[in-house]
């Protein structure tokens, strides 16, 4: 038996010692950590001396690449919304976001931008809003390994609220990972402000209150009006003689009816 093996294999060998099972020989060959380097054309050759025979198994091709890994995606500008995970973000609605999506893997993977609002999923409609980097190379335990990074950028718009963002790792057409992010928009600047709850809005109550002072004021004028033309002119009519005398007809005559 061959002791030139990697030291990451551990070997075990039984039989071919005795006459009762010296036609029989099981060899193991375990892998304890593999890798790319490891990958290649397995066969086990057996050799007997005496009399000489030599045996082969018939050869197994192993293959290896890394396995993929994605990051959660990261939004600029984020601003966490109190009691929510960082998943999500409250923003004002004409803001530019940019949402960045990274991942390492093997070669000829792709980045796929999808979004979904009241429960209905879609791929993202606005390909220009997408930039795809070029990967960058390098080699981990023997692999060929890839860094990919994927930006969405868009102008927050009203019917953006509440919307769901989501970055698919592709590979041969197959989804292989995702990851998903929140996006609320409000109406104004939230930066004195706590931000609110998916689906309201940010808290107005110095404008409901300049409303009220105002609906106060217009009611008061209507009232005062209304004193003056009921109360003001009937006290004027009732004072003054005139109103009383009756009209003289063309012919020097008082009206009759008077």
């Amino acid at each position: 038996m061959t002791t030139n093996i990697p030291i990451q294999w551990q070997v075990f060998y039984a039989g071919g010692e005795g006459i009762n099972n010296r036609n029989t020989i099981r060899l193991v060959v375990t892998v304890v950590d593999f890798q790319c380097a490891d990958a290649g054309l397995y066969q086990c050759q057996i050799f007997i001396p005496a009399p000489s025979h030599q045996a082969n198994t018939t050869p197994v091709n192993i293959t290896a690449k890394i396995g993929i890994t994605q990051k959660d995606i990261y939004m600029t500008p984020h601003k966490k919304i109190i009691g929510e995970d960082i998943h999500s973000s409250v923003n004002t609605v004409g803001v530019e976001i940019t949402l960045t999506c990274s991942f390492t893997g093997p070669a000829n993977l792709q980045a796929l931008w999808r979004r979904k609002k009241a429960g209905h999923e879609e791929n993202y409609p606005y390909a220009n809003n997408i930039k795809n980097s070029k990967p960058v190379f390098s080699v981990i335990s023997g692999c060929n390994t890839y860094d990919y990074t994927s930006e969405l950028k868009c102008t927050l718009e009203e019917k953006d609220n509440g919307t769901l963002y989501i970055c698919v790792v592709m590979e041969d057409n197959i989804e292989r990972s995702r990851k998903m992010f929140t996006n609320i928009c409000s109406e104004q600047s939230t930066n004195n402000i706590s931000p609110s709850k998916p689906g309201s809005r940010p808290d107005s109550a110095g404008s409901n209150v300049g409303t009220r002072v105002f609906g106060l004021l217009v009611v008061l004028v209507i009232i005062v009006v209304l004193i003056y033309f009921f109360v003001i002119q009937k006290n004027k009519q009732i004072e003054s003689p005139e109103a009383y005398l009756c009209p003289v007809l063309p012919s020097g005559d008082w009206c009759g009816w008077c």
